[in-house]
């Protein structure tokens, strides 16, 4: 349904009840195409704050002699319903109220059913029929709008998109109003609006944190290890405000860690630690369709591995910075449920370990993927499941100064590292 050529903003369940409703009364809707003209031909503005005022010249110019307006409004989760009445050629509305609505069907019937008894009932209600008077009493011209009054020929007009049978007019039975129906264009009505603030608190399980060290020769060095799951607590949060396209991202995710150092197959000690790695991007939201969105992103990603100072320093502390750049799509069938995956690739420009080394650091490259579902419960709150890998590969040069198990030669060295992640949590949206 659409009013002076805005996009169709009243739809679902709301445009459904609405449009019962009027088709069981008696009124009749001004096409969008007569309504369109009308603008057209008076040159209205389309937004600003005399808005209500080029809507109702715009009505009486396409004939309708009554106007309702309907603006919906997400505040806090919720969706209210502000809705004024006009006689067209008044700067009053006849009435005006608020409802609120959760865009579920039975609430979009229970607003168009209150739109209609309590706004327009002398309108949308046949009058009784009058009882006999044996001598009626001569009617003045203050007569209630029972009295039947002769109409200008009307011009021809396109056929309305939406009317109801004709009826048998009676001598006492007013004419047929046209109503046109519309929303706000500046404020929407269920429509998606802009988020400004986007929070992700969860908590699952490092599954998976492999550290390979070989040789030139690719042989896998003897320090190489594997940590067992462990722990992981993570933080999401994203920054849309005053500009809905762009983006300020970011987030982190710690995991405490407990590694175990084996000399020839003998546990010697369990020195404890912590792995914390995050990003922040600057991101583009470019929409391709009404549920698919393209999301290129530029930012910068870093990682702490730290562990306890233990005899012989065969595991090492190890800090990592690389500017990174990503792509993801964002794909929201409905407004309960949203997937989003990205894929990310960045430029090692830091890497350092201590107390020791395995060389002096060479290029190296990260790459990670992401794939995260929301369930909205409300508007508001919702479900998130999370999942995301990070893979790190970068070359040494020149001799270690850790100590190496004995036969093994590793100048040169190749380091490897792979994580993957999980967690479960909640998600708010503002």
């Amino acid at each position: 349904m659409r009013v002076f050529g805005a996009p169709a903003r009243i739809s679902g369940p709301l445009a459904e009840a609405l449009r019962a409703a009027i088709s069981a009364s008696s009124a009749e809707l001004v096409t969008s195409t007569e309504l369109k003209e009308a603008e057209k031909r008076l040159q209205l503005p389309k937004r600003g704050r005399n808005r209500n005022e080029a809507v109702l010249r715009g009505a009486a110019e396409a004939g309708a002699t009554q106007i309702l307006i309907v603006r919906l409004k997400r505040s806090g989760g919720r969706y209210h319903a502000t809705i004024e009445f006009f006689d067209v050629g008044s700067d009053e509305p006849r009435s005006k109220g608020t409802l609120r609505w959760d865009r579920s069907p039975a609430s979009a019937k229970r607003l168009a059913d209150r739109l209609m008894m309590a706004l327009m009932k002398p309108l949308f209600e046949p009058p009784a029929e009058p009882e006999p008077q044996p001598e009626p009493e001569p009617l003045t011209e203050t007569s209630t709008a029972s009295v039947a009054e002769p109409e200008p020929e009307p011009e021809p007009t396109p056929p309305p998109a939406l009317t109801t049978s004709p009826e048998p007019e009676s001598p006492t039975r007013p004419s047929r109003p046209n109503v046109s129906i519309g929303s706000d264009p500046e404020r929407g009505s269920g429509s998606k609006r802009p988020e400004h603030l986007r929070l992700v608190l969860g908590a699952g399980s490092g599954i998976l944190h492999n550290y390979r060290l070989s040789n030139g020769a690719g042989i896998t060095s003897g320090l190489s290890f594997e940590l067992v799951p462990s722990a992981l607590f993570g933080a999401e949060a994203e920054l849309r405000w005053p500009w809905p396209m762009l983006g300020l991202w970011a987030r982190a995710a710690l995991s405490p860690v407990r590694y175990q150092v084996t000399v020839e197959g003998v546990l010697r000690e369990q020195p404890g630690g912590y792995l914390l790695d995050g990003a922040t991007q600057l991101r583009l939201h470019l929409s391709l369709s009404e549920v698919l969105s393209f999301i290129p992103a530029l930012g910068v990603r870093f990682g702490l591995a730290r562990v306890d100072e233990h005899r012989g320093n065969f595991i090492l502390s190890q800090t990592t910075l690389a500017p990174e750049a990503a792509v993801g799509l964002r794909f929201v069938p409905n407004p309960h449920w949203e997937l989003n995956v990205s894929l990310s690739g960045a430029y090692l420009l830091l890497l350092r370990e201590s107390p020791v080394n395995s060389g002096a650091p060479g290029p190296g490259v990260v790459a990670g993927g992401h794939l995260d579902a929301r369930w909205w419960i409300t508007p508001g709150f919702g479900l998130a499941a999370d999942a995301h890998f990070d893979l790190l590969r970068a070359s040494m040069t020149g001799a270690p100064s850790r100590q190496i198990p004995e036969g093994e030669v590793i100048d040169g060295a190749s380091l490897t590292t792979l994580d993957l992640r999980v967690q479960l949590g909640v998600a708010l949206r503002l």
